[in-house]
């Protein structure tokens, strides 16, 4: 099993569970502030941008901040911003992933 160490506070309950039976290790990862933006070349106003979204939520528990129909580039909206725990943003633990 192989997990990058800077994808760990991106996962969701259910993922650090799983995690955590593999590797014997209780870590609560789901409760950080996390945001996740870039270009990512789906257009996120087609129905085929719902499995990605689905994803996102349901490993991550990240939710798309910008609207879906909100053109970006082209007319279509390829880049967007996705957000977990947006309330608890004056944490003092967050993580910046490139």
């Amino acid at each position: 099993l192989f997990i990058a160490k800077s994808l760990l506070p991106l996962l969701s309950t259910a993922c650090s569970q799983a995690l955590a039976d593999v590797t014997g290790e209780e870590i609560d990862y789901c409760e950080l502030f996390v945001i996740l933006a870039g270009d990512f070349n789906v257009n996120f106003s087609l129905p085929e941008a719902e499995t990605l979204l689905t994803f996102l939520k349901d490993k991550f528990g990240l939710e798309m901040i910008n609207g879906k129909n909100d053109p970006t580039t082209k007319g279509v909206t390829i880049d967007a911003v996705f957000a977990r725990n947006i309330e608890k943003n004056g944490t003092q633990s967050f993580r910046i992933l490139l």
